[in-house]
């Protein structure tokens, strides 16, 4: 994993979470959507990344979570936009705003579960 693009992609998903919950009363799914796709490619790389990482012999602290949030990283966004799609207004935007914010939350918990047990 590498930390910087991990770092950018928090920080994004925070910046889109505050901005879309600050303007879900003006959502409209057709702008908002283009934001989460674009995220949502930075999480599948990081994805990639990740599992090219794992197949070159790094071992994470706790393989079994980092997998679990590795899933749930990469699912956020399409389930979130699978509900929000067609949709606008105050409901849709904060679903999605949500969604980012809680997709901040798991590539920082991804970060920290990367970091190898102690032998």
């Amino acid at each position: 994993m590498i930390a910087p693009f991990a770092f950018a992609l928090a920080a994004s998903a925070l910046v889109l979470g505050i901005g879309t919950l600050a303007r879900a009363d003006r959502f409209d799914s057709a702008r908002g959507l283009v934001a989460a796709g674009v995220l949502e490619t930075g999480l599948v790389v990081q994805a990639v990344l990740d599992g090219l990482g794992i197949a070159s012999g790094h071992r994470p602290a706790s393989p079994a979570t980092h997998i679990a949030y590795l899933a749930v990283s990469v699912a956020l966004i399409p389930a979130a936009a699978a509900q929000v799609q067609g949709r606008s207004g105050r409901w849709a935007g904060a679903l999605l705003a949500i969604t980012y914010l809680l997709v901040a939350v798991v590539v920082v918990r991804l970060q920290a579960t990367w970091r190898p047990a102690h032998d």
